[in-house]
């Protein structure tokens, strides 16, 4: 399967891309705004000598570069999606008292207008899989 997860640098994304590459037949392009996490992420895996199957991007999602990302799925020769897993997310770390409205709006972008812009951009990508699918990951964390 080809599948893109975001959010890979560290965490569920990261594990997650983990778990996919245990399938020898699976190949993951893994988005993240951290590219340096993203390039320890690539560096890990081929030490584990299982091939080249984990191609990396830096990819913001509140600035999403839908060209650079057409690109890199052309050039890994990625002709469809069959899954898609949208975890990035940020949450506000501050008291509401002290949140800022830049601070909500980021995260309106990151947990909810970025997932979805990306979604929309990769429609046609995932209608050419026989069975694409979109997998949202949300966090407790939002609850704090």
């Amino acid at each position: 399967m080809d599948i893109i997860v975001t959010g890979a640098s560290r965490g569920i994304g990261f594990e997650t891309v983990l778990q996919f590459l245990e399938d020898r037949r699976n190949r993951v392009l893994a988005l993240s705004r951290n590219y340096d996490s993203l390039r320890l992420l690539k560096e890990s895996y081929l030490n584990m000598n299982l091939g080249d199957r984990v191609h990396i991007l830096e990819f913001d999602l509140t600035n999403p570069d839908f060209e650079e990302l057409d690109k890199t799925l052309a050039s890994i020769n990625f002709d469809g999606v069959d899954v898609l897993v949208n975890n990035a997310g940020v949450l506000i770390s501050n008291s509401f008292e002290r949140s800022s409205v830049k601070e909500w709006k980021t995260t309106f972008d990151v947990n909810v207008f970025g997932p979805f812009a990306l979604t929309k951009h990769l429609l046609s990508y995932l209608k050419k899989s026989p069975g694409g699918h979109v997998v949202n990951i949300g966090s407790m964390g939002g609850l704090q």
